[in-house]
């Protein structure tokens, strides 16, 4: 019987038939010499690598592990009968034998499990930063978007209500009207009606009258006794009175009126208009309490910081000049650039010149200033009170709107209407019109409750605003911070904790209300329009954002 041949072992790195020296416990190799020597022992590894004679392999106790056979059982992407036996850091890749010899040699390598643990826990703490960081930021975005998003379409809600509501009143004063002429009409065609039937019975009646007669007179002429015609000829041969009735009347018609071209459409109907944010600025400030523009500068005041700053808008906020321990509630500026200062717990009204110095233009003694406006042909607009509580009036209170000259003398002064009732309790801020109407927000309350009060020329009420009814937007009453009146003759107004701004015709409709925080214009309070007629809009900030209160260049559009 013939014995068949034991076939030998190929060196497992080298695969040649090679006499087996060596075995790897590491990389669970056969070696023969030459790649012990030669190769193997040139390959970089993490660590020395555990090499035994294979005479000795039955001698050595090797430490076991079933959890590390399970990543020899790895199948090599490019030679597909060989399994991994190391991972190649250099590369990012698992290798086979073949692999390692060709192109490997001289690269950092590792062993499976350790690369396949490193690669784990990498994984493992990207999805831990997943979990902690990552999807805290993207739900805290999330929840950002979706109440932008509900602000979006209460504005927009809000907006479509009001078309919806302008078409009605509009449609309702059409149809009011268009009643109005047909009732006209009717009562005109009734009287004409009337007139027609009246002659028409006075006709009748003629024709009645001459057909008697007419009968009568052939009765006469048929008859056989001659008597009849000698006895009624005297009567009756006098011609017929034929009397014509007046029929000359005043005719009805209508006279269409003139088609509206786009233009009267809009001052008549409305229009959408869009506030549209084109630049925002960071200040150093915890809130910008009273701003205006003058030339190529913004003034901007904080009494909290008891400053005043001259800065040119640019890339960034440019402070040209600053002016400390100044406490300032309130300012206008001329036209000349000189700042009408109203300083707080002062009875004097100061002039800020343009190379600093101030200078008092009013003094008013037991009275204090409360606002200070410089009118459009110059004149100073100051709201006054007596000194004393500024929310408790008694009969000797005096609350006042007096107009000065550029010089400071009085024009006029205005406190009650023509029926004696009390213009305002605290007159908190002023704008005024072309046209010479002023409008004031009347304070309230220590927190802010206000209205609007617009007054003529001659210091009598045309309209008064009390505010909206709250809707889920709206937390509390209107509490108005700031006015500013328009090229356009429109009236801009802000409300400060409800995120508000409102635009106002001159006769006090109101035009639009809208939510600021959706363009992220948070806590809107002082206004200003540069001379591109650009609006800026000075913002407070919460306790968490002190010393860093925006400023906001925006305009208003009129979408056509």
């Amino acid at each position: 019987m013939a014995c068949s041949a034991q076939v030998p072992l190929c060196c497992q790195f080298c695969e040649n038939i090679n006499e087996i020296k060596w075995k790897c416990f590491d990389c669970s190799l056969l070696l023969c010499d030459k790649c012990k020597i030669k190769l193997h022992s040139k390959v970089s590894f993490q660590k020395e690598h555990n090499i035994v004679d294979i005479r000795n392999v039955s001698q050595i106790k090797v430490s076991s592990n079933e959890n590390l056979d399970r990543y020899l059982t790895l199948s090599c992407h490019l030679h597909s009968s060989k399994s991994c036996c190391l991972f190649c850091k250099t590369c990012d890749n698992l290798i086979c034998p073949v692999c390692l010899l060709q192109n490997h040699k001289d690269h950092e390598l590792e062993q499976i499990h350790e690369a396949f643990q490193r690669k784990r826990t990498t994984l493992e703490n990207i999805v831990d930063n997943i979990d902690k960081e990552c999807l805290g930021i993207v739900q805290k975005e999330q929840q950002t978007f979706d109440e932008l998003w509900s602000k979006h379409q209460h504005q927009q809600q809000k907006t479509k209500e009001s078309i919806q509501e302008q078409t009605e009143t509009l449609t309702s004063q059409i149809s009011s009207y268009s009643s109005k002429l047909l009732e006209q009409h009717h009562s005109f065609n009734h009287g004409l009606n009337g007139m027609f039937e009246s002659k028409k019975k006075v006709l009748d009646q003629h024709e009645q009258d001459l057909l008697d007669k007419r009968n009568k007179i052939e009765t006469i002429l048929n008859s056989t006794n001659l008597a009849e015609v000698f006895e009624h000829s005297k009567g009756l041969s006098k011609p017929p009175e034929i009397t014509k009735p007046d029929l000359s009347n005043a005719m009805l018609g209508f006279l269409e009126g003139q088609a509206l071209d786009e233009n009267h459409l809009q001052r008549i109907f409305g229009s959408l208009v869009e506030i549209r944010p084109f630049k925002t600025y960071t200040t150093d400030l915890p809130d910008v309490g009273v701003i205006a523009w003058h030339g190529d500068y913004l003034w901007v005041a904080n009494k909290e910081r008891k400053t005043l700053q001259k800065i040119k808008p640019g890339l960034v906020l440019e402070i040209e000049s600053c002016m400390n321990d100044i406490e300032i509630s309130d300012f206008s500026v001329t036209k000349s650039g000189e700042l009408i200062l109203k300083l707080s717990k002062s009875n004097k009204l100061k002039i800020l010149s343009q190379n600093g110095k101030q200078k008092i233009l009013r003094d008013f003694s037991s009275m204090k200033p409360t606002a200070v406006y410089v009118s459009g042909v110059g004149d100073v607009i100051v709201g006054v009170k007596e000194n004393g509580p500024n929310f408790v009036l008694s009969g000797n209170s005096r609350r006042q709107l007096v107009t000065l000259t550029p010089s400071g003398k009085n024009k006029t002064t205005f406190e009650y209407d023509q029926n004696d009732k009390r213009l305002f309790t605290y007159v908190w801020n002023i704008t005024s019109t072309m046209s010479g109407d002023i409008c004031v927000i009347d304070r309230l309350s220590d927190e802010f409750d206000g209205r609007l009060v617009m007054v003529d020329p001659n210091g009598q009420p045309k309209w008064v605003y009390h505010g909206q009814s709250k809707d889920r937007y709206i937390i509390d009453a209107f509490k108005p911070r700031n006015i500013i009146a328009v090229e356009d003759g429109n009236i801009i107004v802000t409300e400060r904790l409800n995120h508000l701004l409102y635009v106002f015709s001159s006769s006090g409709r109101l035009l639009v209300r809208m939510v600021t925080s959706g363009i992220d214009i948070y806590l809107p309070q002082s206004l200003c329009v540069d001379t591109l007629g650009n609006l800026w809009i000075g913002c407070g900030t919460y306790r968490g954002e002190r010393n860093h209160a925006k400023i906001h260049r925006t305009q208003l559009c009129l979408l056509k």
